[in-house]
């Protein structure tokens, strides 16, 4: 799953699906992962969590399709085609939620070792890019062709993979160590949030405009996530949840 539902997204791209299709689609994560816990643990979550979640990934899709460059084409894509990358971007996202879940349900069983499920979660899944050793092959003379830093006479494209594995390795145990200790759910909104925290960076960064939709998504994220927290509660919410017959 870890290879496959990794290199799917970037797939989709070859498959006539643009950029900011995949980039709504991966706003979904947290909707993917409630349907995926509903269904694997059989849960049933408060009102207000469906309410934050519905809120925090409308944010992230109103932002998302604010800051894209939606492209206007001259041709049309082949309507075949383009239905294959949309199922490798529904499997990418329903792959990324399901592994999330069983971890969770992994580490309930046989403990909390997050360093260990990190290493052969990564380790197996380096079998799956065998598929993709053309593409690497072609990527690495890319790399070694790149200008060179000076005074380390390195490729600077190696150098700036080097720092991205760097922080992509601090990222990635700490949401395995979240793993073993939160619900998957709480660190899919964390995630989440750390997507919406970037696309804002990036703006202020390159200087892009803050627009209307921005201001409504950074608000419907930050209420979604206070409701998410418990900071903020549903008027009501407790009567509607007993008439409903409670939640797990």
């Amino acid at each position: 799953v870890v290879s496959t539902q990794s290199t799917g997204n970037n797939l989709a791209l070859s498959f006539e699906v643009d950029m900011p299709t995949v980039l709504i689609f991966r706003s979904g994560s947290l909707v993917a992962n409630m349907v995926v816990s509903i269904i694997a643990f059989r849960r049933h979550y408060a009102l207000g969590k469906y309410v934050s979640v519905a809120a925090v990934t409308l944010g992230v899709l109103i932002s998302t399709v604010a800051t894209a460059k939606l492209k206007t084409a001259d041709k049309n894509p082949d309507l075949t085609t383009w239905i294959i990358g949309l199922l490798m971007l529904a499997y990418g996202l329903f792959g990324s939620a399901s592994m999330g879940v069983f971890q969770e349900k992994l580490f309930a069983r046989f403990g909390k070792h997050p360093s260990e499920a990190l290493f052969y979660s990564h380790l197996l899944g380096l079998a799956g890019f065998v598929v993709s050793y053309a593409n690497i092959g072609a990527a690495i003379g890319t790399f070694n062709a790149s200008p060179r830093v000076t005074p380390l006479y390195i490729p600077s494209l190696w150098l700036y993979l080097l720092l991205n594995v760097t922080m992509q390795n601090i990222c990635v145990r700490s949401i395995y160590y979240l793993l073993s200790e939160w619900t998957s759910l709480a660190v899919t909104m964390v995630t989440t949030l750390r997507k919406f925290l970037s696309l804002l960076l990036s703006i202020v960064l390159f200087s892009n405009p803050f627009t209307a939709q921005h201001w409504a998504s950074a608000a419907l994220v930050f209420l979604g996530s206070a409701m998410f927290s418990g900071l903020v509660k549903i008027p009501g919410e407790e009567r509607l949840e007993r008439m409903l017959g409670g939640t797990n």
